[in-house]
């Protein structure tokens, strides 16, 4: 009866229920304490493998301190392929490897249990400036893990992909500003931010930054290029891919959660506590908008920014005419902050509505 009740145990975290899995070990402890610690620290194998091979691994384990999973070195092993054995927890893999990008795998190991990882590992420069790179494979997509009632996972296949590592700012969306006025005024000035900031070109025709809008906020190179239309952010997506012949676009929602959470079943992209101070809320509107604040807020795969200053838009679709947002503005409270808590919203300008860009790669 103990194995069963761990063994359901784990299925109900792995859904994402873990009240109730706490449960069923608390009652297990009750037949035979001993034999369910034995059982929760029973290590696992993982069978790692790496495109091309030769790939050398730093374990790292994250681990609870404070609100946040602090990474701290687990070993080493390699060459990939390999087999490491490693207790229960969240991991983070670091890949290294000649003439490589260097990797982050997230990883949860489960007690007792066997799998395969396959990762490639992008040339180095393959990734777009800015980029930060997310393996492919199998995850779970669970929304918000403390939501009630909760949301069903989905298992999900995804393509590896890179994803910025900052929302877009108003210093590179000037340049495309720049370089579409002087082809077509009309159409910058329709891309131009209309909420939040109130962008004008100035006598020349140029937008120009640091500026003071009509409101009297100045706006500065590195603030989030909010207040544009999800069409508008595609725009600068297909407009930056033809400048540099990277496949760039908006994520889709699926891959905003990934690149925010990891494999496991954070709350928040640090770990599993709020501190105000990780993330970018309840802070005045003009200092929110500036971004890369708060480093030690950053996700797994290297992601800032995901909890303010703004939300960003997604290339998913909710229905005919809204689409997904991810992330959190500035204006967020805790609880809207958490990983999966996401908004819908039709494709128009909004001042607490920017974007950040992904990367589609393709493995040989």
């Amino acid at each position: 009866i103990v194995r069963t009740l761990v063994d359901r145990s784990r299925a109900l975290r792995a859904g994402g229920e873990r009240e109730s899995a706490a449960d069923l070990v608390a009652l297990a402890r009750q037949h035979d304490a001993s034999r369910v610690e034995a059982l929760l620290d029973a290590p696992s194998i993982v069978r790692l493998i790496t495109e091309p091979r030769g790939a050398y691994v730093e374990i790292l384990r994250c681990e609870p301190e404070g609100p946040r999973l602090v990474e701290r070195a687990h070993g080493e092993a390699g060459p990939a392929p390999c087999e490491l054995t490693l207790p229960p927890g969240e991991y983070v893999l670091v890949l290294l490897c000649e003439g490589r990008t260097e990797v982050r795998v997230s990883l949860v190991v489960e007690p007792g249990s066997r799998l395969e990882r396959s990762v490639w590992l992008p040339p180095e420069g393959a990734l777009a400036p800015g980029m930060v790179y997310v393996p492919g494979g199998a995850y779970q997509i669970r929304g918000d893990v403390l939501e009630r009632p909760l949301p069903v996972p989905r298992e999900i296949v995804l393509s590896p992909y890179g994803i910025g590592r900052f929302p877009v700012t108003m210093g590179e969306y000037a340049e495309f500003l720049n370089d579409l006025a002087s082809r077509d005024p009309a159409a910058a000035a329709e891309r131009a931010p209309r909420a939040g900031w109130l962008w004008f070109p100035d006598s020349q025709g140029a937008y120009r930054v640091p500026f003071t809008d009509p409101e009297g906020d100045i706006a500065r190179p590195r603030h989030a290029a909010v207040g544009v239309s999800a069409l508008a952010a595609e725009a600068y997506s297909t407009w930056l891919s033809v400048r540099t012949g990277r496949q760039l676009r908006l994520p889709t929602a699926d891959e905003w959660e990934v690149a925010a959470r990891g494999a496991g079943d954070r709350v928040y992209p640090w770990g599993d506590g709020m501190d105000a101070a990780l993330g970018v809320i309840g802070v005045p509107p003009v200092a929110a908008r500036v971004t890369a604040s708060r480093h030690e807020g950053r996700s797994v795969y290297g992601v800032e920014d995901c909890v303010g200053p703004a939300r960003c838009w997604t290339a998913t679709w909710h229905d005919s005419d809204k689409r997904v947002l991810c992330g959190a503005s500035y204006q967020a409270t805790p609880e809207q902050a958490r990983v999966g808590q996401n908004g819908r919203f039709r494709s128009v300008p909004w001042p607490t509505i920017g974007f950040r860009l992904a990367q589609t790669l393709a493995p040989n």
